[in-house]
């Protein structure tokens, strides 16, 4: 995934998020004002930009209101604490999202497994499920870069997980950012297939 910023200017240090949801709602309503719940006259689906926080977004997922999968809740999390969306504040909070990237390991993760935030590549896996767990969520760990990269010497996030429901078959529901240490001691690893269809535990 990437982030983009849009250029900063004076009505965009004014404005409050909630003025900008506002407007693009008063937007919105003029343009589908045809009463073909969110299509155009043609019937094609429309898709329209919605400015709110990464808080705001994390928040829908966690209620199951929207579908993120795991790279957008990861990123969303991280930038939650950082993004508030302020008034007045917005290059103040660019400036932390810059400092988190190019800064250094977060307190309690190991420098010695760190990889700065701009060089990771994260291939989520999925390891196991929470057999505790009311919701029968899987977790799926973040340091794997994928095949592709396999020996290239890049890494991604060893000190968070992602905990997932539905995974297989999909969408993600019940989606959270945790902390590795927290959460595989109690994962039940999921079965793996050796040989002529003997079944083993990863």
């Amino acid at each position: 995934m990437y982030l983009y910023f849009l250029p900063l200017d004076t009505g965009a240090e004014t404005a409050k998020a909630g003025d900008v949801s506002a407007t693009s709602d008063d937007s919105n309503a003029s343009k589908n004002n045809n009463n073909n719940n969110g299509a155009s006259a043609d019937q094609t689906e429309v898709t329209e930009a919605e400015f709110a926080t990464a808080a705001s977004w994390v928040q829908r997922a966690r209620n199951n209101d929207i579908i993120l999968f795991p790279p957008q809740l990861y990123i969303l999390s991280l930038l939650a604490p950082l993004l508030r969306g302020q008034a007045g504040n917005y290059a103040a909070e660019r400036k932390a999202v810059a400092d988190l990237v190019h800064g250094g390991p977060a307190p309690g993760e190991d420098p010695a497994t760190f990889v700065p935030w701009a060089d990771r590549v994260i291939s989520p896996r999925l390891v196991g499920k929470l057999p505790d767990d009311s919701q029968g969520r899987a977790v799926m760990t973040l340091e794997y870069p994928g095949p592709e990269l396999k020996n290239a010497g890049r890494a991604g996030d060893s000190y968070r997980v992602v905990v997932v429901g539905n995974m297989p078959p999909g969408p993600p529901r019940n989606l959270e950012l945790l902390l590795r240490a927290d959460v595989l001691p109690h994962v039940q690893a999921k079965p793996k297939v050796q040989g002529k269809g003997a079944t083993g535990m990863l």
